[in-house]
């Protein structure tokens, strides 16, 4: 099968189309924009403001976004923009001497045999001065396990 090519005539009778809708593509706003959740988050700035200090869990922001501007975000994607962006507070962490301190949690359990978690960094400065002071054995290993909990726990919070 052959292709027929147009004439040179043809060619340059549409040259002068060509040029106009070229002009037109260049000139035009058609080019897309990537518009992502941050871009519409950024637009919300001053009212996620608002909860920077209200200790508000992110997933009840995320739902109060939802249902009031049907704006369906992640709660990570959410809780990131917070912390990047508007400089909320980690959670598990306090600022002191303009040093990040990390605060210890103790796992207690209640009577209905759920865990209950406590900030408890004034409880690890003390278990530190005792054992430099010199304790016995027991303690010694009482206070390793605690720092083990805790550590495990942290890491467990900050997965979260």
């Amino acid at each position: 099968m052959k292709i027929k090519l147009p004439t040179d005539d043809d060619l340059l009778v549409q040259i002068t189309a060509l040029d106009s809708r070229i002009s037109h593509a260049l000139t035009s706003r058609s080019k897309t924009a990537k518009v992502t959740v941050r871009d519409k988050l950024r637009l919300l700035n001053d009212q996620l403001l608002r909860f920077k200090d209200s200790g508000i869990s992110y997933k009840i922001i995320r739902e109060i976004l939802r249902e009031e501007l049907q704006l369906n975000v992640s709660e990570q994607t959410l809780r990131e923009h917070c912390q990047q962006e508007l400089n909320f507070p980690k959670r598990g962490a306090v600022v002191t001497d303009n040093r990040k301190e990390t605060v210890g949690i103790q796992s207690n359990m209640n009577e209905t045999g759920s865990a209950q978690y406590i900030a408890n960094s004034e409880h690890e400065q003390a278990s530190r001065k005792t054992n430099a002071q010199g304790n016995s054995p027991l303690s010694d290993a009482l206070s390793t396990q605690l720092t083990e909990q805790t550590t495990t726990l942290i890491k467990q919070i900050e997965d979260y």
